[in-house]
């Protein structure tokens, strides 16, 4: 096996380390803990989902929202939710399985297997997994309809690696490897993933999908003006190769199977294995898988030594989803979390807000345009023209709830 197969070839096998029930006892305590913690964001619209801890064999999990906000749907532990880039390393699951098998060599150029690709020759499989090769992040939104009329080789094709052998975070280029492994396998990825993956682990409530929302999975959200305070998300470009939707439930199963060390991998200088990363989370250790589109997302975090295990979804993209990892986990350990930060009360859009209106350089975003759009203030990302709604509130500020932040007029500047 060369040094990138991480899936075990016994996936199919009953899991070794610590494995909770699927039918453990609630953990009543813990789950009242969780909802209390919650219970003032959940009141002002800013979280929907469902959150789980598994710990000592006993779950307790809270589940806040709605799938969907304008039928008042509810969240149930089955309900599929988009996971994003947490499908990465399911894709790198199904490649390491090809080494096993002796059907693909992390090696050899992307061109032997997608000969048509003009730029395969050089590109390592391998560099592609490392997010080395130089392809872009995704599609710009200008580009999707060229990449739909092109394809996805086609598209490549006329957008040359740029920066090779510099990291550079790459969801195109782990859609190339999908259309590697489903070239070799001469069957689509949704299939090879349900035969190698969710079949093994038991995972009934998750599929490759190529729609955005998929009848009865949580539909995405994202924060928006009163009275309602959430708003469906708008419609993000998505992948020829579908992406994930997944049940809490299942993301548990895949949790295990890391936390039980069948799902293993070198460690790069980033910290990241294939969609899996090593971190620290409260001080501690852990494994760290997570994903998220727009208006929706998941974290899958394991912590090795302990039989703890945290699982949310989420389907609306505000500021406690960004920040559950830490929350979970201090009170899967006993530890204070802190109180539950709230957001200020919104106000009517007056001229002080959009006297804030221009560029500036935001730590983590980067280049971000504030700016009025139908009525309302809008933050944009400059480049991949992200943009979130900013909430008006009391001396001029604008908040994005996404994240929390908080913009205001420095008046003596």
């Amino acid at each position: 096996m060369q040094r990138r197969d991480f899936l075990h070839a016994s996936l199919g096998l009953a899991l070794a380390g610590p494995a909770l029930s699927r039918h453990a006892p609630l953990e009543a305590n813990l789950s009242a803990t969780i909802r209390d913690y919650y219970a003032p964001l959940a009141a002002a619209h800013d979280v929907s989902g469902v959150l789980r801890i598994e710990r000592d064999g006993k779950i307790a999990e809270a589940t806040f929202g709605y799938a969907d906000w304008s039928r008042r749907t509810p969240l149930r532990s089955d309900t599929r939710f988009p996971c994003g880039s947490i499908a990465k390393s399911m894709v790198a699951a199904v490649l390491a399985r090809g080494v096993a098998d002796g059907w693909l060599d992390t090696r050899a150029d992307v061109a032997r297997y997608l000969p048509e690709y003009r730029h395969g020759v050089g590109m390592t499989v391998d560099a592609v997994m490392r997010h080395v090769a130089g392809l872009p992040r995704d599609v710009p939104p200008g580009e999707r309809a060229a990449f739909n009329a092109a394809g996805l080789v086609g598209w490549l094709d006329q957008h040359p690696p740029d920066n090779v052998g510099v990291a550079a975070y790459s969801n195109v280029g782990y859609e190339l490897l999908g259309l590697v492994a489903e070239r070799v396998r001469k069957q689509s990825f949704a299939r090879l993933v349900q035969s190698q993956v969710f079949a093994p682990l038991g995972m009934r409530h998750s599929a490759f999908e190529s729609h955005s929302v998929v009848a009865g999975c949580a539909q995405p959200h994202e924060p928006g003006p009163p009275p309602a305070e959430v708003r469906p998300a708008a419609d993000e470009y998505l992948s020829t190769g579908g992406q994930l939707f997944a049940s809490v439930e299942d993301l548990a199963r895949w949790g295990r199977a890391v936390h039980a060390g069948k799902i293993t991998a070198p460690a790069r200088g980033d910290g990241t294995r294939d969609g899996i990363s090593a971190r620290k989370i409260r001080g501690r250790d852990a494994w760290w898988i997570q994903g998220s589109v727009t208006g929706a997302g998941a974290n899958v975090v394991s912590f090795p030594g302990t039989d703890v295990l945290i699982v949310c979804a989420f389907n609306l993209a505000s500021y406690p989803q960004f920040n559950s990892d830490s929350v979970l986990a201090a009170l899967a350990f006993g530890e204070d979390p802190g109180t539950a930060p709230t957001r200020p009360v919104a106000t009517p859009l007056g001229d002080a807000h959009r006297e804030l209106a221009g560029e500036y350089q935001l730590p983590g975003l980067g280049r971000v345009r504030i700016h009025e759009q139908d009525g309302e203030m809008r933050l944009t990302v400059v480049g991949p023209e992200w943009s979130y709604y900013l909430m008006p509130a009391s001396e001029g500020r604008l908040v994005l709830r996404k994240f929390n932040y908080t913009f205001a007029a420095r008046r003596d500047a």
